[in-house]
């Protein structure tokens, strides 16, 4: 649940996530950069906007320069984020804004978070409890907030070498090394674009685009 003042949002589960990204352009290939990804509408019981118009919240945390040996490690995002003042607002850049926001005649934009207490713990599987609280400002002043979700690891994205016979699994290949990651439930690829060699400021890509899913749907049913 994600709460407002007097607002209150529930987690659209499906599309709430974490994911990470290894490698690819302009990084090396052990480079990870992390995400939280979690979306929300209103709850039951929310009365909703004055206004009437339609919310889809996305509250985005991109913790830079975090690193784990082993994605169960993730929980120590939480145990570094926790000091006196709170969350690092530059190392822990987070987002909030309202997907369905009418921008041009409203001017709603994405707000930049200033973020306080992070708090992460894994609950077994793939799953791991997020509590968060921080603060934004909009047309309407400073807004503070409290989240408190349970949310799974579903993504990892790899870049396998051009050359590789099969992108799959040369990108499971890499999950496992780089984090431990060895089970998964699909996968899809894109292959370097060569078009991009006739676009100026756009070098082609010497490395395929592969995202992994984890089999954290499977876990929640079973």
């Amino acid at each position: 649940m994600l709460r407002m003042g007097q607002r209150s949002y529930e987690l659209v589960r499906a599309v709430s996530h974490f994911h990470v990204t290894i490698g690819g352009r302009r990084r090396e290939p052990g480079d990870q950069q992390w995400m939280l990804d979690a979306h929300y509408v209103p709850s039951a019981e929310d009365l909703g906007r004055e206004d009437g118009d339609w919310e889809y919240l996305r509250l985005t945390i991109h913790p830079w320069e975090f690193k784990v040996a082993d994605w169960r490690e993730l929980a120590k995002l939480g145990v570094e984020s926790q000091e006196e003042c709170g969350a690092d607002p530059v190392l822990f850049h987070t987002n909030i804004e309202n997907l369905l926001a009418r921008r041009k005649s409203r001017g709603e934009t994405c707000h930049e978070v200033t973020p306080g207490i992070f708090k992460l713990r894994h609950n077994g599987g793939y799953f791991f409890t997020c509590e968060f609280d921080g603060a934004f400002e909009d047309d309407e002043g400073e807004k503070e907030f409290t989240l408190l979700d349970e949310v799974p690891f579903g993504e990892v994205t790899v870049h396998p070498p051009i050359n590789v016979k099969d992108a799959v699994a040369a990108g499971c290949a890499i999950a496992a090394r780089e984090i431990k990651l060895t089970e998964f439930d699909g996968s899809r690829v894109t292959p370097p674009d060569w078009r991009r060699e006739e676009k100026a400021d756009a070098p082609l890509d010497n490395y395929h685009h592969v995202r992994l899913r984890t089999p954290w749907r499977k876990a929640l049913n079973g």
